[in-house]
């Protein structure tokens, strides 16, 4: 369960610790909130979300600074509908939850049932967070899309009720009058093969991670840059927002050294970013973040180009002073295939260098000795340093070509350095 998971499919409800009653007659299972543990059915899973960049994801109650307290969430959807009874107690037992099953309820027990209000998308630290397995979310997915046997037989495996429920909720999010959009089912379909493949979803960005993505150190790259709040206005707008096309990451053989976005400029089809296996294999977390942040601007102008009809389009908004419109007059002076690579130097070199610098400030120790380290090396200017590592990858450009020969081989080699020398990840599952 990720961030982006929660924000579009939990409901969050504040909790007032005086809420919290640990007499509460459920079962020997327990959770932990806001540091209190709490019993809990034994069919809920229990899963825990960050409090911003403090701490563990682990219920803790609120630390120093601003963190308010790691959200505990609480996931009936295992319980079925016979939890009926057990989540009424549950609702007026005393944690100030609602009733599961009842999506009107917003009782709760102690004195802090009438906080308890309902805020749907929205992120709430020191919360919790209330899952509800809906009985018509299975046969919705199997009279809507079309699957394959196998995927039929995975929605039918109670095990997956979670995610089933996810797909549902999502599908519920976006509709027209009464019917799915084909957009929307188009994901729900990617997001079943996902899950049936070991890979995970994020539905706020309609963004597919492939098992070789999300088990892999990439995946721990991508986490830092979704979880961490001061990349948010960033990576809003870098990766495709709510997007009506899906942006899938995989890590395999890519054609550029870093990696490389596919995708037709036609309204068909969705975007697929390919993350190069020798990077993860053998750069660093940091490196591999720029390497996303540069191949989302990709997804992000692919999109930007399908969402509007298509290439033929295009030529329409070149007199727009508009994001759109300056891709426009960029795809109309330059015809080669370097034309995005034109226009990301001329709009996103500095937003992919401070997301790439704001990364490596967060292993505090080693940026401090790799900027030591380099003050040695010949044309390292540390205030434009991240500048020089996102214009490596445009070097086929005609304003890297427009630079001397000196200061092409400084840009190229401040990139090297970052690969060779970064912070180094080795475990993927505990990104350290």
């Amino acid at each position: 369960m990720n961030e982006s998971d929660i924000q579009n499919d939990i409901k969050f409800y504040p909790l007032d610790i005086n809420t919290i009653d640990s007499d509460a007659l459920f079962s020997n299972k327990t959770a932990t909130i806001l540091g209190v543990s709490v019993y809990v059915p034994d069919c809920t899973l229990v899963s825990y979300s960050t409090c911003g960049n403090n701490g563990n994801a682990d219920g803790h109650a609120a630390t120093g600074g601003k963190c308010v307290g790691s959200p505990t969430i609480l996931d009936f959807s295992n319980c079925g509908t016979g939890y009926d009874d057990d989540a009424s107690s549950y609702g007026g037992g005393g944690i100030g939850a609602p009733n599961p099953t009842d999506s009107s309820s917003t009782s709760g027990g102690g004195t802090g049932s009438s906080s308890n209000t309902s805020n749907d998308n929205e992120f709430i630290e020191g919360a919790i967070g209330i899952i509800r397995y809906d009985a018509t979310a299975a046969s919705a997915l199997k009279n809507n899309l079309l699957l394959s046997s196998a995927q039929i037989a995975w929605i039918g495996d109670s095990k997956n009720n979670t995610k089933v429920t996810l797909i549902y909720n999502f599908l519920e999010n976006n509709k027209i009058g009464k019917d799915y959009t084909s957009e929307a089912k188009n994901f729900a379909e990617l997001a079943i093969n996902a899950y049936i493949n070991k890979g995970a979803v994020d539905y706020v960005d309609r963004i597919i991670l492939d098992q070789t993505f999300e088990n892999s150190v990439a995946n721990c790259a991508y986490k830092l840059l979704k979880d961490n709040k001061q990349f948010n206005q960033i990576l809003d707008k870098l990766i495709p927002k709510n997007s009506k096309y899906s942006v899938k990451f995989i890590v395999g053989s890519a054609s550029g050294n870093g990696g490389s976005t596919l995708a037709s400029y036609g309204v068909l089809g969705d975007i697929e970013v390919t993350i190069n296996k020798d990077l993860v294999d053998t750069g660093n977390i940091v490196s591999i973040s720029e390497t996303i942040l540069h191949e989302s601007v990709h997804a992000r102008l692919y999109e930007m180009v399908k969402s509007i009809g298509g290439l033929d389009r295009l030529k329409e908004f070149i007199d727009e002073d508009s994001e759109i419109g300056k891709l426009a007059a960029c795809y109309n002076q330059y015809r080669d295939k370097e034309r995005q690579h034109e226009f990301i130097w001329q709009n996103y070199v500095d937003e992919i260098a401070k997301g790439t610098e704001a990364i490596h400030k967060l292993f505090p120790e080693n940026y401090t000795n790799f900027h030591n380290n380099m003050q040695e090396v010949n044309g390292y200017i540390k205030a434009t340093f991240y500048q020089s590592v996102a214009k490596a990858g445009l070097n086929k450009t005609s304003y890297f070509k427009s630079l001397d020969s000196t200061t092409q081989t400084n840009v190229l080699n401040m990139h090297s350095y970052l690969k060779a020398n970064g912070k180094k990840i080795t475990n993927a599952k505990t990104c350290q």
